[in-house]
């Protein structure tokens, strides 16, 4: 079962069971913490053109945005015990 961290603001770990039920409450948590979070994870991540000495502050803050998705998505997984094969994925597809 899914378990809730009331100490925290963070997503449900997902243990392996009850599948639908983490991935719907996590979908809901990542669009609270920000919509674009959800975009990255459908579309993938936000890769910007750019030579590092011409990015802008906008240009770093989108990047964040990259880790800040990574890092839910792997706290939610870092229970589960197929944990070491998922985070060695380059993308979900």
């Amino acid at each position: 079962m899914a378990s809730y961290n009331f100490d925290f603001d963070c997503p449900l770990f997902f243990e392996g069971t009850n599948y639908f039920f983490v991935a719907r409450d996590n979908k809901r948590y990542i669009k609270y913490k920000d919509l674009n979070l959800w975009e990255i994870i459908v579309e993938g991540l936000i890769v910007i053109k750019k030579a590092k000495d011409e990015c802008t502050e906008h240009d770093y803050k989108k990047i964040f945005k990259n880790f800040k998705t990574l890092n839910i998505l792997y706290y939610a997984l870092t229970t589960w015990r197929a944990h070491d094969e998922i985070i060695m994925k380059e993308n979900a597809k």
